[in-house]
């Protein structure tokens, strides 16, 4: 396993404060696990609920931007 920390991932769905951790199975693919979601807002940072179903969703959504910023082939 792998922590990673994203201080901004410039998307088309917002600017985002990420960390998780990548784990590798045998077959050497990678899984993205987010622990700490924020997005940029007018005044600063806002942090996401990371258990909250629309955060659980936008994390799905911003899957394959944060796969590229990692250079992971998933």
């Amino acid at each position: 396993m792998q922590n990673f920390s994203i201080s901004r991932l410039h998307t088309s769905h917002g600017i985002f404060k990420l960390k998780g951790v990548l784990h590798f199975n045998t077959q050497a693919k990678a899984y993205i696990f987010v622990h700490q979601l924020q997005i940029m807002a007018s005044d600063g940072w806002i942090e996401l609920q990371i258990h909250h179903p629309h955060t659980q969703r936008l994390i799905k959504v911003l899957y394959n931007d944060l796969a590229s910023h990692l250079d992971l082939n998933i």
